[in-house]
């Protein structure tokens, strides 16, 4: 069932990421590879904006604290609600290294009570999922933004069952 609701949320994400690059075909779409849950490819498409102010908060605000990547950027996101729950992912970009990001996750959660359950990675994309106790679980996808302005794209996705 977890596996279920990350696959939806993170395919819904696709979409409004892709969304974010209608009516800007003067800016070049950014694009990034990532491996979905089940081990598929998702391609991730944007055109590059950040968002600022009230939205940004609106989105960061869908995901626990200590996940908020230092100085990074809000791209975008989304909230998707099923039977068995509801869910938020949020696109976050940042100049930073990948290996400074990833080491970043592996510490900072832990210092507020939060499990690593599992690290994995492939093909320059790192993935680590998260629990703490009764709280829903969170898993962040970290990945080189190839195409784009920046060097790494982050997605955490918050309120996993």
């Amino acid at each position: 069932m977890r596996t279920k609701l990350i696959g939806i949320i993170l395919a819904l994400l696709v979409v409004v990421v892709l969304n974010l690059n209608c009516g800007m075909r003067d800016r070049a779409p950014q694009k990034i590879k990532m491996k979905g849950a089940e081990g598929e490819d998702i391609e991730v498409s944007g055109s590059g904006d950040i968002l600022t102010g009230t939205q940004a908060q609106e989105y960061l605000s869908k995901i626990p604290a200590e996940f908020r990547y230092p100085g990074s950027n809000v791209r975008g996101g989304i909230t998707v609600g099923t039977q068995e729950g509801t869910g938020s992912s949020v696109v976050l970009v940042t100049n930073d290294p990948v290996d400074n990001v990833v080491s970043f996750y592996k510490s900072n959660p832990v210092r507020y009570g939060w499990m690593n359950a599992m690290t994995t990675s492939s093909q320059g994309q790192t993935s680590l999922i998260f629990s703490k106790g009764e709280q829903k679980g969170v898993v962040v996808n970290v990945g080189a933004d190839d195409e784009g302005n920046f060097n790494t794209m982050i997605v955490v996705t918050s309120g996993i069952q």
